[in-house]
């Protein structure tokens, strides 16, 4: 029991990734209530906090995307070299800045957030002003993810997630 204690107190990157209003906060946040439950150090990164407080003035151009990625990424490295388990919960849609931190991190665990039916909650739900980011075709904010057949996980989510 010892063992498989200490291997639960060593730090790993949970790294939600996926769609605007796709679930990825939603779930990050059960994962780390129950952490929490268990007494383990954890810290949650959710993307809309750290672009408000830590990559503030950042746009949504490839570049700004990749800084903000990055900032997320090197946090994650600190707190899991730490034994902290680190949560991300962030719309990073671009491989090679995921792979770039994975590299960086080391025990990395990326879940990707499938919403079954993304166009139809984009549009109920939009918290994130999606229809304004993107006009009037979600699908433009799908394209950096086709063919996600990289991921630890995929989480396929339905609609009664948000009801």
């Amino acid at each position: 029991m010892e063992a498989r204690e200490a291997r639960l107190r060593k730090g790993v990157t949970v790294w939600f990734t996926g769609l605007p209003s796709s679930g990825k906060s939603t779930l990050a946040r059960a994962l780390e209530r129950q952490l929490r439950k268990w007494n383990l150090k954890v810290e949650l990164l959710d993307g809309d906090v750290v672009r408000t407080h830590f990559s503030k003035g950042l746009g949504f151009s490839k570049e700004d995307r990749d800084t903000n990625i990055k900032r997320i990424g090197f946090v994650c490295h600190l707190l899991t070299r730490n034994d902290v388990v680190a949560i991300s919960a962030a719309i990073s849609p671009y491989r090679d800045i995921r792979d770039y931190n994975r590299k960086l991190i080391g025990r990395f665990v990326e879940v990707y957030c499938k919403c079954q039916k993304y166009e139809e909650i984009c549009y109920a739900c939009d918290y994130f002003n999606v229809k304004k980011q993107h006009g009037n075709d979600c699908h433009q904010a799908n394209n950096a993810y086709r063919n996600p057949w990289r991921f630890s996980f995929i989480v396929y989510l339905c609609k009664d997630l948000w009801q």
